[in-house]
């Protein structure tokens, strides 16, 4: 059988395959990237977030009491604070304290 010049190449409905495959798979990878990150952000929120908690305990066993009411006062008790204080997640969220429970809060991923 002979081919003509004109019959080689790849028709119309395998280019749309292959382009319609390749968006598939795409998509799925930027599915599973934006999970990987969004998750990754909350960890380091949470493991920020108790960081924050012990050096709530140290203060307390330093001072007899319970910081006055804002995160500032931690600074002493927090390796790295200008970075472990803003959220990852919330671009511009910092982490705050509140006194009533005793606890750090972050309004990025708190409820």
């Amino acid at each position: 059988m002979h081919r003509h010049p004109r019959d080689s190449g790849f028709s119309l409905v395998e280019l749309l395959t292959v382009i319609a495959v390749i968006g598939i798979l795409l998509s799925g990878a930027v599915v599973s990237y934006w999970y990987a990150t969004s998750r990754t952000h909350l960890i380091v929120c949470q493991s920020n977030r108790r960081v924050f908690d012990s050096s709530i305990q140290m203060y307390r066993s330093d001072h007899g009491g319970l910081p006055p009411g804002t995160i500032d006062d931690l600074i002493p008790y927090v390796h790295n604070f200008d970075s472990a204080v803003i959220c990852p997640g919330g671009q511009d969220t910092r982490l705050a304290y509140d006194p009533v429970a005793e606890r750090t809060v972050c309004y990025f991923h708190d409820d």
